[in-house]
């Protein structure tokens, strides 16, 4: 019997939620990801990753905060029945929007997301070794001036945890004719 996990960028009552099904025909009840049960906060853009001993682990953007979006991550030991308290991975005063994840291993997790600090859209990468319980410090890994925007990365991972980020770049902007 093989179990399908779903994620989608919905707002069920404020919460983002994870569906689960054993079969393909049927789906089960909503089971809630992040640990904020208050519905006046959104979450979106979710992503998913699941290890080699089938954790699961739930990146999206959050605006509980009331000034910004931020990073943050839940995961899951239990097939998805059950999800941890929600981790920050990323929370300053800009906003960080469109995380990816990818897990390598049994216990190494890497997230990139777009992140506005300096006033334009730069690319920033956090890891952590311990399936999910802490992250390194957020590194820019784009920087191509104050003039270039980079956005919606993606990651992937290649032998030995050699991670692979990408993202698109915008490095002139361009307008129409007045």
């Amino acid at each position: 019997l093989m179990t399908m996990l779903i994620t989608a960028s919905l707002l069920i009552a404020g919460s983002m939620t994870m569906v689960q099904n054993a079969e393909a025909a049927t789906f089960g009840s909503d089971i809630r990801v992040n640990d904020l049960a208050d519905a006046a906060f959104s979450q979106s853009s979710p992503d998913m990753a699941i290890d080699q001993n089938d954790n699961i682990y739930v990146v999206w953007e959050d605006y509980r905060s009331d000034t910004n979006w931020d990073i943050y991550l839940s995961s899951s030991t239990d097939g998805g029945s059950n999800f941890y308290t929600d981790v920050p991975i990323d929370i300053n005063s800009a906003d960080q929007l469109n995380p990816a994840i990818v897990a390598y291993g049994s216990s190494n997790v890497y997230v990139v997301w777009q992140d506005f600090r300096y006033g334009n859209w730069d690319i920033y990468f956090a890891r952590s070794t311990d399936a999910g319980d802490a992250f390194s410090q957020p590194a820019q890994v784009s920087d191509n001036g104050e003039t270039s925007e980079q956005s919606y990365p993606d990651i992937s991972v290649a032998g030995r945890s050699e991670e692979r980020r990408v993202g698109q770049e915008c490095r002139s902007r361009w307008s129409p004719d007045p």
